[in-house]
């Protein structure tokens, strides 16, 4: 029922002198017995979902809104949007958001899986501890820590901004552009389908390798501080001269005589080498400097590989 119904019935029926019976007076007792304390709190438990409709809507004013339990906070058709510089969202493990876009102004901390239909912003810093879907672009102006898998977006107008450090400790799939302004981490597979750029170090750990798909480009301005093995399965690729310095070709190149990878000067480092080793031999791969147009070499079996130096300009087989 929307409301407690009518004591006398109707507001019209207490006229001045009316007699209130007990019953009366007990019904009054129920009613505000199951009243909310909107002063002091307390738990309610509710048989049915509590519905607020209207365009107004609920306004948390400077005030935490915590999900605990196993709640699960969906949004239709709308989204969230937050405007409260000061104040951290608080979504506890186990629990998740679900929306058609999202805006943050400060930190999010959802301890559950954190999925948006559209585009998400966070005005700080985000930990999420379950899996990241945003299907949008989604941009980070603090630190971000994702727990769980991650995938972004279904084009390549959809990307992930990173404005400090960001943590991956789950395997990611990113099927749009990323963008780190320091470091990031990888704890696990990392697969790009679009364009990764990262400002500072990339971490990639033991266990972890990072996919490059098609014709994508991995451009590192700052520290590789693990060898990256390079899954590529796609046609041929450049690579700018601040890529991996071992590049590890597993997968079945996807073209019809021979799979070409050119290197190109962009951002490379005088003095700089890299290796590159062949692990599956059904097609040739040919090595080309872009600048010269020279072709240092050829790997057409498994366990081939070679290595080049960069100077005076240009690529050569060391």
């Amino acid at each position: 029922m929307a409301h407690f119904t009518y004591i006398g019935g109707s507001l019209g029926s207490w006229a001045t002198g009316t007699t209130v019976g007990s019953g009366k007076w007990w019904q009054l007792d129920q009613n505000q017995y199951k009243a909310i304390n909107g002063d002091e709190g307390g738990t309610w438990t509710p048989t049915a979902k509590i519905v607020i409709g209207g365009t107004n809507g609920i306004e948390f004013a400077s005030t935490p809104v915590l999900l605990s339990g196993t709640s699960t906070l969906t949004v239709g058709t709308g989204g969230i949007t937050t405007r409260d510089l000061t104040a951290t969202h608080n979504v506890s493990a186990a629990n998740n958001i679900t929306a058609a876009f999202a805006s943050f102004d400060n930190t999010l901390n959802c301890g559950g899986a954190l999925t948006i239909g559209g585009s998400a912003a966070i005005g700080t810093s985000a930990t999420i501890g379950g899996d990241l879907a945003v299907t949008g672009n989604a941009v980070v102006n603090g630190y971000f820590h994702a727990n769980g898998y991650v995938t972004l977006g279904y084009s390549s107008s959809d990307a992930l901004d990173v404005r400090a450090n960001a943590t991956f400790d789950a395997a990611v799939g990113f099927n749009a552009a990323v963008t780190c302004s320091n470091v990031a981490t990888f704890a696990n597979t990392a697969t790009f389908n679009g364009n990764a750029r990262i400002y500072g170090v990339l971490d990639v750990r033991a266990s972890g390798n990072l996919g490059y798909n098609k014709t994508h480009a991995i451009s590192v301005l700052g520290t590789l501080t693990n060898d990256i093995e390079i899954v590529s399965m796609g046609g041929n690729i450049t690579r700018n001269g601040d890529c991996a310095s071992r590049i590890a070709i597993t997968g079945t190149p996807s073209v019809s005589s021979s799979y070409d990878i050119t290197f190109t000067a962009t951002n490379a480092i005088a003095g700089s080498s890299k290796r590159i080793a062949y692990n599956n031999g059904s097609k040739p791969v040919t090595i080309t400097d872009q600048t010269s147009g020279v072709y240092l070499g050829s790997l057409t079996s498994i366990g081939n590989s070679i290595e080049i130096t960069f100077y005076g300009g240009r690529w050569w087989t060391s």
